[in-house]
């Protein structure tokens, strides 16, 4: 990269994209033959999905990508990325982007996910990038407000790449950290500004610190070790003098801690079944048409996706267009579904507040942290309110999960009605050990 490129005011480094493929099966069942009633095509990586998160939000004019990319997937990357007006800066690869793959279970509501082994970086590619990333750096001296490093170095390349970008952080940039492999040198740089991990990564970042045991036990460990996380985070603070420190834990609480504060914030998600149903009331055969995708059988029929794939084979190059042009891609080719889904609704498969609902959903949770990266980025630097950014990002990564065949996008309404039953409540840090728990 030899010409002078000024990045927009957020610069998103990912250097480990991917090709993602999304696989839909009405049971999967492991060691057998499973034949997927449905295929989808998309572009993952943490940056790259922060960075169609922010596009999501409306604000793609402030963001630039620095990444890396190769080969055939590398081509479809790129052509995406163009198709939505993304500023993106693309470092070469010999090699091919990596490809994973989504496999989702409609009979279970169950993700598993596969993730091909990166492509291995030569010196110079490592080089490259880093070269790259400075001059942005230098270039936007004056106007880049954020730079966020997302996700883990492809082979070949370590944390200190990371670690020099962020010794090279302006004055009165934020930077914000996704990341947990090798995290420890970055932070190190006392250049971090807010650390974004779920709980089972923030778990493990600790135990390499030797501040709890080691455990392969996961999210499961997370409530016993609920009560200590304020004082986790205090330690975390004087160890390495963040501003801000996130935790996550998919569909249940975050939290939100802040160096200078005497109180941290708890944030309690609403159910994603009952946002649907305060959102559209009596309105049943609305919601099954907006979220067709979403309802496991019997209210999802054989026949509602044969007509579904029908349409969809009819139709490739539209749907093409919606991903590139639409708010909300799949909303269009769902209309055509209203009288399979009013049928449907004659057999629900539960009951909510006394009313016959669907309660069980097929939700695809990839990408829904990036998604929250990405909004909260873009509403922080509008608004400098970690508290409110913070839920409008859990916000929309609950509403990107109704999305099945793609990641980075979700429902502005849904959104919306996450936010407004998103409850913040605020804990002091001396009575919190007392009456804090992790459900």
């Amino acid at each position: 990269m030899s010409e002078c490129i000024v990045p927009n005011e957020i610069l998103i480094i990912g250097p480990n994209a991917a090709s993602q493929t999304t696989l839909f099966f009405d049971s999967f069942h492991p060691y057998h033959v499973n034949r997927a009633y449905k295929k989808s095509h998309s572009i993952g990586g943490k940056g790259q999905n922060c960075a169609l998160a922010c596009n999501q939000y409306g604000q793609p004019h402030k963001i630039t990508l620095l990444q890396t990319l190769g080969g055939p997937t590398g081509e479809f990357i790129t052509k995406v990325l163009h198709d939505k007006g993304l500023h993106h800066v693309t470092v070469t690869t010999s090699g091919a982007t990596r490809t994973c793959t989504t496999l989702l279970d409609a009979n279970t509501g169950t993700m598993t996910e596969l993730i091909e082994p990166t492509v291995l970086l030569d010196g110079n590619e490592c080089r490259q990038f880093e070269d790259s990333a400075t001059r942005l750096i230098q270039w936007g001296r004056d106007t880049l407000r954020i730079i966020a490093l997302c996700g883990s170095c492809p082979n070949g390349m370590t944390s200190s790449t990371y670690h020099n970008i962020a010794v090279q952080k302006p004055p009165h940039t934020f930077l914000f950290l996704d990341a947990v492999k090798d995290v420890h040198q970055i932070l190190a740089t006392q250049k971090v500004d807010m650390l974004k991990v779920n709980g089972e990564e923030f778990l493990d970042i600790v135990s390499q610190l030797q501040w709890i045991p080691h455990s392969t036990n996961g999210s499961s460990e997370l409530a016993t070790y609920a009560a200590r996380l304020p004082n986790l985070a205090k330690q975390f603070f004087e160890q390495y003098s963040l501003r801000f420190l996130a935790i996550t834990n998919g569909p249940h609480q975050a939290y939100l801690f802040e160096q200078s504060a005497s109180q941290f914030h708890i944030f309690y998600l609403p159910h994603l079944e009952s946002v649907l149903f305060d959102m559209y009331l009596s309105k049943r055969d609305e919601v099954v048409v907006q979220h067709s995708e979403n309802f496991l059988p019997p209210t999802v029929t054989l026949a509602h996706r044969s007509r579904l794939l029908e349409w969809e084979t009819d139709n490739e190059e539209y749907l093409a267009e919606l991903q590139r042009s639409q708010k909300h891609s799949a909303s269009s080719a769902r209309s055509v579904l209203r009288y399979e889904a009013d049928s449907a609704m004659n057999g629900t498969t539960g009951v909510y507040q006394g009313t016959p609902w669907p309660t069980r959903l097929l939700l695809n949770p990839l990408g829904a942290g990036d998604t929250a990266n990405g909004v909260f980025l873009c509403d922080y630097l509008a608004h400098q309110d970690a508290v409110q950014a913070f839920a409008k990002g859990l916000a929309a990564a609950s509403a990107s999960c109704l999305v099945t065949d793609y990641t980075g996008l979700f429902d502005q309404g849904v959104m919306q009605g996450v936010l407004e039953r998103i409850r913040i409540q605020p804990e002091s840090f001396v009575t919190s050990s007392e009456t804090l728990s992790m459900h």
